[in-house]
């Protein structure tokens, strides 16, 4: 055995992992490829500006049996959710072999059903008699990248397309590219891709005539030398239309089992002693992953997988385990993505809130190998070891306010011993609001935005947290993956693929708050025809651990919805903001409505304090507009037994206000600005005119 090549050895071996591939295989339904999808169609229709038409998708069957797709389903998202949320509309589905049908989002006012649709695109309503057109309801495709997913009956995975931005290619579809690893842009003449009879659309919705694509490796499994308790992760990424699926990896000849469901796309916050806090990579649905290697994981690995249409099998990667005698040593993972902080220093301490879990880890190399007991202590002085807490990984769960303090991990084996600490703190949710949303701007060009709010007397670090609209999935949705410190009554503004210039361009600078914070996201955009926004913290793992989350109904073009509950009832599900109201103004350009960055919690701010010539002070601030001010001065600081003087009350119309102090001379003087009164703040459906606090 020893003079055969890695080729013959894993053709001698495949037989046997071949066996119980093609039992796994055997339960694949047709050879189903989502060939085609528009998130973003044209405007131009005729030389005529016109609303865009609907998202929809292609489904295409290259096997040679027919699928009924009955109790098929859905979803869309960039991120990976396991489960589908959407059932495909009855009656009954069928697809025959060669042919490929279009599922349309419905709530398009241009295009309700199938004869319109044809004559978007071939201008007859008659026209590809034979072309079944399905219309649905939620979801639609976010033009700043999304996805299609398509699961059976059995919830197994089928088909799905991930594909990017269309704000470059706008009217034209993404199909498969020619390795079938990716998506691009439609071309016309290319896959016999043409150009819509009433729009500037190009696509071949229908067709897929460039398919089925052979499939093909585009990353092999590589070789690795590792050490015994650290984690190996064998990778192989294919590409191929249909797409790929079936994977079984073998190591020396026998068939290794499936590691079960992934966790969604949202990794588990991981302690690591004497490291710090950080996230592991998520696996994807390829890869091998072996925790805690040792000396019997040695050997040789490849894996066999399909399409449904023929299959491959990856070279051999040979792993080797380094059994070295070596004392315990703490040491820090490579591939973890480790926890932003605002002033660059690795963060040691993982903050929890009430009632979520917390989990440690300790990545230590040695051999023999080594044994493990983790310990507590309130303070770090005097440590208790945990019973039964003897393994690499520690959780704790629930966590309640006696769970904090510092954790010891001791390692051990017959040449030495090495310790590791870790501190954990416990603490009441962050008190943050979502308080603002745009979904529906009045212009194409501007981008969906909401508003997030401190609400609380101490500043959040929003690294980690996540959010997704609805249906509301942790790990649906973007993740804030810079440190951005939220201040005591801030607002930060998340935007939609606009950048923080063109969001100032439009609103104006001059009636933002000074030092406005945005952060910028991709996908997850906001249905105008009612949505939801979900956030979670950094530690959450559950859908219902949320920090926030509130809902709103259909939009009114060109206004935001506000949300404060404590303020107005009313709130509770949005009101539409309208101009010189709680504070709401006409952008600077466009017509859209609403207050960007001001809340109840945000505090007037100075922008300017210059004395002239004359020993005359000028004082100019920032303050939400119609609300009340009232600033004071003194000519000396002294903690809390400093004596303030009234210099006066001020209420503007406008965001910034001005005032001059003329008895100010050439002492020093101090000055601050406080808030006394909101503006006029009315609720739908009550009498009240206005509601202060």
């Amino acid at each position: 055995m020893h003079n055969k090549t890695k080729s013959q050895i894993a053709t001698g071996w495949l037989t046997v992992c071949l066996l119980v591939f093609l039992h796994v295989a055997s339960g694949a339904n047709g050879q189903l490829a989502i060939t085609e999808a528009m998130s973003s169609a044209a405007t131009n229709c005729g030389g005529v500006n016109v609303a865009r038409g609907p998202d929809f998708w292609e489904l295409t069957n290259f096997g040679d049996e027919a699928v009924d797709l009955t109790g098929y389903s859905l979803w869309d998202g960039d991120a990976v959710v396991f489960g589908p949320e959407i059932q495909l509309p009855g009656p009954p589905i069928p697809i025959q072999p060669g042919e490929s049908i279009i599922f349309v989002r419905s709530g398009n006012s241009r295009i309700t059903n199938a004869a319109s649709f044809r004559q978007w695109w071939w201008g007859n309503t008659e026209a590809m008699p034979a072309l079944q057109i399905y219309f649905y309801g939620r979801p639609g495709f976010d033009d700043f990248g999304d996805a299609v997913r398509l699961w059976d009956t059995q919830t197994n995975l089928v088909a799905e397309m991930r594909f990017g931005e269309a704000h470059v290619n706008k009217g034209i579809t993404f199909v498969p590219d020619s390795a079938g690893s990716g998506v691009g842009p439609s071309q016309i003449g290319v896959c016999e891709a043409f150009r819509a009879a009433s729009c500037d659309d190009v696509g071949s919705p229908g067709r897929a005539p460039c398919g089925p694509i052979a499939m093909s490796i585009v990353e092999q499994p590589r070789s690795q030398t590792v050490e015994v308790g650290t984690d190996l992760t064998l990778r192989i990424r294919a590409g191929g239309l249909p797409r790929p699926r079936g994977y079984q990896w073998c190591f020396n000849g026998t068939p290794l089992p499936a590691s079960g469901p992934l966790p969604d796309d949202t990794p588990l916050l991981v302690n690591f002693a004497g490291c710090g806090l950080g996230w592991r990579p998520v696996p994807q649905a390829t890869d091998l992953t072996i925790r805690n290697v040792r000396p019997e994981h040695g050997g040789d690995y490849f894996v066999v997988f399909t399409n449904g249409l023929e299959r491959m099998t990856s070279t051999v990667a040979t792993v080797t385990v380094n059994s070295t005698s070596t004392p315990p040593r703490i040491d820090c993972p490579a591939d973890v993505i480790w926890f932003p902080t605002a002033e660059g220093s690795q963060q040691t301490n993982l903050a929890v809130s009430l009632f979520q879990r917390a989990t440690f880890e300790v990545f230590a190399r040695a051999y023999p190998p080594p044994a493990f007991q983790w310990s507590w202590s309130p303070n770090g002085t005097s440590f208790s070891d945990l019973p039964g807490a003897t393994n690499r990984a520690l959780t704790v769960w629930p966590v309640v306010e006696g769970h904090a303090g510092i954790y010891r991990a001791r390692v051990t084996n017959s040449l030495g011993t090495a310790y590791a600490h870790a501190r954990l703190t416990v603490s009441p949710n962050p008190e943050l609001r979502i308080t603002e949303a745009m979904a529906f701007p009045c212009e194409t060009r501007r981008s969906d935005w909401w508003e997030l709010t401190n609400t609380g007397a101490e500043p959040v670090n929003l690294a980690g947290y996540r959010w997704n609209d609805r249906p509301g999935n942790i790990g649906g949705g973007p993740t804030i993956t810079n440190a951005v410190i939220l201040g005591p009554g801030e607002s930060v503004i998340l935007t939609e693929g606009q950048t923080p210039d063109a969001f100032r361009e439009w609103w104006g600078l001059e009636n933002l708050p000074p030092g406005l914070q945005f952060i910028m996201y991709t996908a997850n955009g906001l249905a105008e025809d009612g949505d939801e926004i979900v956030l979670w913290n950094h530690s959450a793992i559950v859908d219902a651990d949320f920090i926030d989350s509130l809902g709103f109904s259909v939009s009114r073009q060109g206004s935001t919805f506000w949300f404060d509950f404590d303020l107005c009832a009313a709130s509770e599900s949005g009101v539409a903001s309208t101009n010189e109201l709680c504070g709401a103004f006409v952008a600077a350009n466009g017509c859209d409505i609403g207050s960007p960055g001001w809340t109840r919690w945000t505090p007037p701010a100075f922008s300017n304090i210059r004395r002239d010539e004359s020993g005359v002070v000028h004082l100019e601030w920032k303050a939400q507009s119609g609300s009340t001010n009232v600033i004071h001065f003194t000519s000396r600081l002294a903690g809390t037994a400093t004596e303030w003087k009234q210099l006066g009350t001020y209420s503007f119309s406008s965001i910034t206000g001005t005032t001059t102090d003329t008895q100010a001379g050439e002492a020093q003087r101090f000055y601050r600005i406080t808030r006394i009164a909101l503006p006029p703040c009315p609720c739908p459906d009550t009498n009240e005119n206005a509601i202060n606090p």
